[in-house]
């Protein structure tokens, strides 16, 4: 069993992490600034392997997750295009008949059941655009709703980052009650 790593006891953790993950810093850059501007006792090879062991494989799962995802997401707007196709196909078919049918006699009673079965054809061909369009809208939830998903999410987090995560969160909820 080795060391323990001295980046993950470190009480700047979250912010070497996110010199590393956000503003693209490499590990030589957030070494030296360990030890110059944190004057914190690290090694440039422990820095480099806490990047390497601890958030690489977390970045690695990040980037085949959101392949999967982007994968998922490819094959239903496939499908999603589909069915619009189906839908606008099967509109033309019914302006094309209703088209035809308005340049008859209406007064035939065949003409005029012909013509409101066309009517009917439209209305529900509607329905299902209707339908589809629900399905491809993202639903619109409250944020509130993901608080206390979000705080279990955090839940194991050191008690005052916890603190200070749950106040922000009160603060952002608070303010978009406000606009809301």
């Amino acid at each position: 069993m080795g060391y323990p790593c001295k980046v993950c006891s470190s009480p700047n953790k979250a912010e070497y992490e996110k010199m590393y993950l956000q503003d693209h810093k490499n590990a030589r850059q957030i070494w030296q600034y360990i030890v110059t501007d944190k004057k914190e006792d690290m090694s440039y090879q422990g820095v480099a392997r806490h990047f390497q062991k601890h958030v690489a494989p977390i970045l690695d799962k990040r980037r085949k997750d959101d392949e999967t995802r982007n994968i998922v997401l490819a094959k239903c707007l496939e499908d999603d295009v589909n069915i619009a196709k189906k839908i606008r196909d099967h509109f033309i078919i019914i302006e094309g008949e209703i088209s035809k049918l308005a340049k008859q006699d209406i007064s035939d009673p065949e003409t005029a059941n012909l013509m409101m079965n066309w009517m009917n054809q439209a209305r529900m061909t509607i329905e299902q655009l209707l339908k589809h369009k629900e399905r491809l809208l993202p639903k619109q939830e409250k944020f509130e709703d993901f608080s206390d998903d979000l705080l279990a999410m955090v839940e194991d987090f050191p008690p005052e980052y916890l603190s200070v995560f749950t106040e922000r969160l009160n603060k952002y909820l608070m303010s978009k009650k406000d606009v809301i």
